[in-house]
């Protein structure tokens, strides 16, 4: 079978465009907007590729995409702590799992705007997990 005008199905962009620290534990926001097409059942494959990860401690979370979101990405924190990590009492934040590099949208995500927000490292073997790469040693 061929497809004879393949065209997109969804635009994916990203959410924030700052650099990221290496080993410091950040989200990453990507929003999804679907294409005159429902996404419902869909699924994200995750692949980062070298040098970042996706930190499975935490959980991914979904939310209607606003141009002023309420994500903890934009607070600018870089040290996540437990009661960031589950905002339960959040209104209209979805929490999500990652299996198998996978993340399944949620129904009320099928035919909206979204953003999806990821906590992810930069990996660097030059410095230290948890050590700022600007910081100077006392000698």
């Amino acid at each position: 079978m061929q497809v004879s005008k393949p065209r997109a199905l969804v635009d994916l962009t990203p959410a924030i465009s700052s650099a990221l620290l290496i080993n410091e534990v950040q989200w990453f926001g990507i929003i999804v907007r679907p294409i005159d097409y429902s996404l419902k059942g869909g699924v994200l494959h995750i692949d980062t590729g070298p040098g970042l990860e996706v930190v499975g401690s935490h959980v991914i979370e979904m939310e209607r995409y606003t141009t002023t979101p309420r994500s903890i990405a934009d607070r600018g924190d870089s040290e996540l702590t437990n009661q960031d990590a589950l905002p339960s009492n959040s209104e209209g934040v979805t929490q999500l799992t990652l299996q198998d590099s996978k993340v399944q949208f949620p129904d009320w995500a099928s035919n909206v705007t979204s953003a999806l927000w990821i906590p992810v490292r930069a990996v660097g073997d030059e410095i230290s997990r948890g050590m700022k790469s600007n910081s100077h040693q006392s000698g």
